[in-house]
């Protein structure tokens, strides 16, 4: 056992403490006053970026009337097509009007089975791959480029009612009138025992390959004019039965020597001299007019 050790009061000599060695060994943690401005500043930054899509969100939520059984508009189904025997992604748009756009598809377009599609642009268009057939429809109307068949099928029958390897349209015999100002067909006809009737006030025929008309007879009758035109090496052959007749109806005359005719009414005088001048005068008076009007 060492010796104790002894000190006098007097002494200037000291020796460390138990608390200050365990302050010597303490690392010192925590943020200083710049690195926690900085978190301070992001914490920010992430709150107002964090409200910003939250505002986002809900405006969406509201502009597409979402709710819990999706959207009001716009839903998405997984319907078994019993053609292809196989389940296919379905697109279900909802509404009276709905802007597309440009729409990117390869399947199908279809409404519902007892309301109408109706599909409305300045311009549409619908084409497959690259060179394959194209439907182009627009105010000036409707065109289909490479195509080598074409058909309008009935939704309820599913009978063609127009194919273009035998362009024939049948008009129902409850339609009796078709208005249309511009017609480009190769052929137009009635059945046998109706009559075919077009009514216009300006008709033009042309056809660059000629223009054959067959019935059993064919009218004209034109209020000022019928006329036929060719080119300079072009033909008219009229077959069968022709009359021409006119029903051009004459200015009524008026008994001039008696001066009979009712004094509501009015002659026509033509002056003898070179001017030949017409001026009316009362119709129980002789045709005397002034030398202003007939020189």
């Amino acid at each position: 056992m060492p010796p104790p050790a002894y000190m006098r009061s007097g002494s200037e000599t000291s020796f460390p403490s138990a608390s200050d060695s365990r302050d010597a060994s303490m690392t010192v943690t925590g943020l200083r006053e710049k690195k926690l401005y900085a978190l301070i500043a992001c914490l920010a930054i992430l709150t107002i970026l964090a409200l910003f899509l939250l505002i986002m969100n809900i405006m969406l939520i509201v502009s597409l009337q979402m709710n819990q059984h999706g959207m009001k508009f716009l839903r998405f189904h997984n319907v078994f097509n019993p053609k292809a025997g196989e389940m296919e992604k379905v697109v279900q748009f909802d509404g009276n009007s709905v802007d597309l756009g440009t729409v990117v598809t390869n399947g199908n377009v279809a409404g519902y089975k007892d309301r109408e599609l109706y599909i409305h642009g300045s311009r549409v268009l619908i084409s497959g791959a690259e060179n394959s057939t194209r439907l182009t429809i627009q105010e000036s109307g409707c065109r289909l480029e490479n195509t080598e068949h074409f058909q309008i099928i009935s939704s309820s029958t599913l009978r063609p009612l127009f194919s273009a390897q035998h362009p024939v349209i049948t008009i129902d015999k409850k339609i009796k009138r078709l208005s249309t100002s511009r017609i480009i067909t190769n052929k137009i006809r009635s059945p046998i025992d109706e009559s075919l009737k077009i009514n216009v006030e300006n008709l033009s025929i042309r056809g660059n390959e000629g223009i054959h008309m067959e019935a059993n007879a064919v009218k004209f009758n034109g209020m000022t004019a019928v006329i036929f035109n060719t080119s300079r090496d072009g033909s008219i052959h009229l077959g069968g039965r022709l009359r021409l007749d006119t029903t051009s109806r004459g200015l009524p005359l008026s008994p001039s020597p008696a001066l009979s005719a009712s004094i509501d009414a009015y002659r026509l005088c033509v002056c003898a001299g070179p001017q030949n001048k017409l001026f009316l005068t009362p119709g129980n008076k002789p045709c005397q007019s002034s030398n202003a009007v007939c020189t």
